[in-house]
């Protein structure tokens, strides 16, 4: 069963490396195409995105753009919808797309995608497994676009949920500011969406911090404190998550860390070095591949 599974990754690896730019293609137009959808059946504000040639379109425009562009094409669709409904949510959303832009991604643009796929995610009743893959592969630092993804998911489900403000159009220049400040209001004291944040963000930075550690499949053990505690806390604090999909989500990371971090810890070696000032000590751990199973490599079958 073992060989098996590396050798399907090693098939996988090198359709990969062989067709990057294609896969790398379509990866990015299931996510924009996807994401537009989503927007025009959870808020429908907008009648030109139930036209799926022109969600199609976008979507191909998206396809061969880069990851910045094109989080920056799917903002702007979704700040037209939610201004269709109401323009104070609308400027509001603006201003944290800003703050984010200029604390975060000015200075780590590889994680821009995660803002898209956070909301897109929880709308497709699966966001648990974004912690637990960012916790392997990404940093600390992925609390972030995180956190504000989940802002942005809640912030349109507070717009889709409450009618009257779909009226925008109605309301006068002068009733704007006390609009704004409700809507503002009304999303800080949003009880559920800081729990929401607070587990997520626990859950990243435990999976982080176990991974890191060299010990036996620490990574696979981190994938299971991380599900652990998705399910603990949110029992403890009723956030009402689905425990059936955090199991699912738990086999996906782990399915994540079989094919990109598996290693053969049976075959673990400790070296030892020195130089005139350092005794340097390493531990080698081979990744797992279908050499170690008595296949040939590369340069082998050449």
């Amino acid at each position: 069963m073992r060989e098996t599974i590396v050798k399907i990754k090693d098939w996988l690896k090198a359709f990969y490396g062989k067709f990057d730019v294609i896969i790398e293609t379509v990866i990015k137009f299931i996510i924009a195409f996807a994401s537009f959808k989503v927007m025009s059946n959870k808020l429908g504000f907008l009648s030109l995105f139930e036209n799926p040639f022109v969600i199609l379109i976008l979507s191909l425009v998206c396809c061969i753009l880069p990851y910045g562009l094109e989080v920056v094409i799917i903002a702007l669709c979704l700040l037209a919808h939610v201004y269709k409904a109401s323009a104070e949510a609308a400027m509001i959303l603006a201003m944290l797309l800003i703050i984010v832009a200029l604390l975060y991604y000015s200075f780590h643009v590889g994680d821009a995608i995660v803002l898209v796929l956070t909301p897109l995610l929880f709308a497709l009743k699966i966001p648990y497994v974004i912690p637990l893959i960012l916790g392997l592969s990404g940093s600390f630092i992925s609390v972030i676009p995180v956190s504000c993804g989940i802002v942005v998911y809640y912030l349109v489900s507070f717009v889709k949920g409450n009618p009257a403000m779909v009226d925008a159009g109605d309301i006068s220049l002068t009733e704007m500011p006390g609009r704004f400040m409700n809507i503002l209001n009304n999303m800080i004291k949003t009880k559920q969406m800081w729990i929401v944040i607070a587990i997520f963000a626990v859950v990243l930075i435990v999976v982080y911090l176990i991974h890191i550690f060299p010990f036996m499949y620490s990574w696979y053990v981190a994938v299971g404190v991380g599900g652990i505690i998705f399910i603990v806390m949110g029992l403890i604090l009723d956030a009402d998550f689905n425990i059936v999909m955090i199991i699912i989500s738990m086999l996906i990371s782990a399915l994540y860390v079989l094919f990109k971090f598996d290693v053969d810890y049976k075959k673990t070696d400790r070296l030892q070095f020195e130089d005139d000032d350092y005794y340097y000590y390493v531990t080698a751990i081979p990744k797992m591949s279908e050499k170690l199973f008595g296949g040939k490599s590369d340069k082998d079958k050449k």
